[in-house]
């Protein structure tokens, strides 16, 4: 026989509702973020889906007249919200590659279309419990107590924000955190079946407590992202607060992501010889240098094959250093001087002057790396170089060709450093790479390595033309 929902019942499943909903939000978002190497324009996208969702089922909870206003109701509800994020997370990984075209960049419209379907479940079964358990609630307390109800679902929500982002984002994976979250909800799920004899409910609760324990043992998030790599063996994985590390190996090749997008592999010799020689072997007699990122993918390697006294390597990715740094024997060399830090931070505060500086850093795609391409920053950059001293960094390369928001965006970078610096050089290559300096530059780059007598495998005059690279760089 169903029973009465108690009041303290009542404000127990109000606290989980919103527990659950923010941290399954903060994750579901960020799943949707790898699986569409998305920015803060998918966050937008995919956080006014979650809101429309749940108001209209909050709305529709208005109209939902239950003939039983009993606990079994509920109960069944809060195993549904326990369990529809894991189920939600999961669909968002496996269905990408059947609905759509694989390495296909999607359009706002795919992801919009996308992300309405697959939150459709979770956000509106949360709506629609939400009003229909604060109406519940009112009636039994014969007053309008939907603020109470409205109250603790927020204690919730602070409480679940707060693990989120000081406990979980920091000791387990995304799916592992939904595992967990779904074991507590579980739990009381299960106290509250106990205590009121319900034995299917108990049952159902401990059989699935006991399912998700046995998943926390296992690699479920590996699992889960094989989907996005196929055809790779995934080495290891790390959320992070910079976003989901992907390390992955085929033939021989370490490949590291983030957010599903390729930062770098190891064995891209063309990426890590013209990131270091095309400023290198501008400067004359290069003491200090400093590298921003990119230390770890090799770069290292291409700067020790110059009679430099210091290098400075800043990492802003703690968790990505820590993955990869016993993997990298550069690290150990008496020259290199390693810092995890923002390079913001390091630069304002560093008093020594460099003569070279190589920026790593992926292309102006949202907020966080747009800081990297300002006026503000080219300029604390020129305060830390010597008086010939040069500074270099890349965008992705179009080759032959490029598209009318490439060129906004490389005119404007341009125009930038021109404001900072007198001289500015373009070299095209597997990326465009941008070298600025108060002092004289030359795109004579292979005859400026024979001089110096740095063997590469790439950069040399056998399969670089300096007449070709100055015809490309003009265009």
């Amino acid at each position: 026989m169903d029973k009465e929902l108690k009041p303290v019942y009542s404000k127990a499943f109000a606290f989980i509702l919103g527990f659950v909903s923010i941290i399954s939000q903060v994750i579901i978002i960020r799943e949707f973020l790898v699986v569409f190497n998305g920015n803060e324009l998918i966050i937008g996208v995919v956080l006014a889906n979650w809101m429309l969702i749940t108001a209209l089922g909050s709305y529709l909870g208005k109209y939902a007249k239950p003939k039983y206003n009993y606990l079994n109701l509920f109960i069944t509800f809060i195993i549904l919200i326990a369990i529809l994020p894991l189920i939600t997370s999961y669909l968002i990984s496996y269905l990408k590659n059947y609905v759509f075209t694989i390495g296909a960049m999607l359009s706002i419209f795919d992801v919009q279309i996308y992300s309405f379907l697959l939150l459709i479940p979770f956000c509106l079964t949360s709506g629609l419990v939400f009003t229909i358990l604060s109406g519940y609630y009112s009636e039994t307390e014969k007053n309008n107590l939907i603020g109470n109800i409205y109250a603790i679902e927020s204690i919730g929500s602070i409480t679940g924000g707060l693990l989120s982002g000081f406990v979980f984002i920091y000791l387990f994976s995304g799916i592992k955190s939904l595992i967990i979250i779904s074991i507590l909800s579980l739990i009381v799920v299960f106290y509250i079946s106990l205590k009121e004899k319900l034995v299917r409910f108990r049952n159902i609760s401990g059989f699935l407590i006991l399912i998700f324990f046995a998943l926390l043992l296992t690699r479920i998030d590996v699992y889960f992202r094989t989907f996005n790599y196929i055809n790779q063996e995934i080495y290891n994985i790390k959320d992070t607060p910079y976003g989901n590390i992907v390390i992955t190996k085929k033939a021989g090749q370490t490949n590291v992501f983030n957010n599903g997008n390729l930062v770098f592999d190891t064995e891209n010799t063309i990426n890590n010889e013209e990131s270091i020689h095309y400023a290198m072997v501008q400067a004359k007699s290069p003491d200090n240098v400093l590298l921003i990122s990119g230390g770890l993918s090799g770069q290292l390697t291409e700067l020790l094959k110059y009679n430099v006294q210091q290098i400075d390597y800043v990492e802003f990715n703690e968790w990505l250093y820590d993955l990869l740094k016993d993997s990298v024997e550069e690290l150990k060399d008496k020259k290199v001087n390693t810092y995890i830090d923002d390079p913001i931070n390091f630069i304002k505060k560093s008093t020594i002057k460099y003569d070279v500086i190589i920026i790593n850093v992926p292309d102006p795609e949202n907020i966080e790396l747009n800081r990297y391409y300002t006026l503000e920053f080219f300029e604390a950059i020129s305060n830390i170089l010597s008086d010939n001293g040069l500074v270099s960094f890349k965008l992705l390369s179009s080759m032959n060709y490029m598209s009318d928001e490439a060129l906004e965006i490389s005119s404007s970078i341009y125009y930038t450093l021109s404001n900072v610096f007198e001289n500015i050089i373009l070299i095209p290559g597997e990326y465009n790479y941008y070298v600025a300096s108060d002092t004289d530059l030359s795109l004579d780059i292979t005859k400026l390595i024979s001089e110096a007598g740095i063997e590469n495998e790439y950069v040399n005059q056998y399969y670089i033309d300096d007449d070709l690279l100055k015809m490309r760089s003009k265009l």
